[in-house]
């Protein structure tokens, strides 16, 4: 099916990758049709609205995407999103699209990607190529290091109980040296 319409130029690529997906998902063809049909129509839209869009001044782009000025500038500066171009009086102006950019930076950050780690994906999205095997690469080494934490963790835990368990009798004239005798003891 996807096959079949690659030919068919008047499709975007955004709609030949979901018509792919369904095909991978194992839709009919028929069901195929008629959601790439639907897909299609959208896009379509949107392809029309976005050319009419204006673009977006930094404090609009800060309330539609609730992202402070000064966060955006930051990323700006450090490459994760950049500015279409500029007002003669120097004001930055974003396309749309940056709202959706701004939106993966925030869920990848919570996802404990470091803002270097999100810039390697998002270079790797804007040379044309889907990110996700290097975004499964990423996150299985967030995995591996939330495990040797964990176990870090742990071993931390038994430490402060072992020392929570420690005698209250402890001597009340330790040595002029000794804060804690609870933290000290060996």
């Amino acid at each position: 099916m996807a096959r079949d319409m690659e030919a068919d130029s008047s499709y975007p690529i955004a709609v030949l990758t979901f018509i792919y997906i369904l095909d991978c998902l194992g839709h009919s063809k028929e069901q195929t049709k008629i959601l790439s049909r639907e897909n299609h129509h959208k896009q379509a839209m949107l392809s029309t609205s976005a050319q009419t869009t204006e673009l977006l001044k930094i404090g609009e782009l800060k309330a539609r995407s609730g992202i402070s000025v000064k966060t955006i500038r930051y990323y700006e500066q450090l490459g994760l999103i950049e500015a279409e171009k500029r007002t003669e009086g120097g004001f930055r102006l974003f396309t749309p699209e940056a709202i959706a950019r701004l939106a993966f930076i925030k869920r990848s950050q919570s996802l404990g990607l470091s803002l270097q780690e999100i810039g390697e994906i998002l270079h790797v999205h804007d040379q044309g190529k889907l990110p996700c095997q290097e975004v499964r690469h990423k996150l299985q080494a967030k995995v591996k290091d939330i495990e040797q934490r964990i176990e870090e963790l742990q071993l931390l835990k038994t430490q402060l109980k072992s020392l929570i368990d420690t005698p209250k009798d402890i001597s009340t004239n330790p040595a002029k040296d000794i804060i804690c005798p609870i933290i000290q003891q060996n």
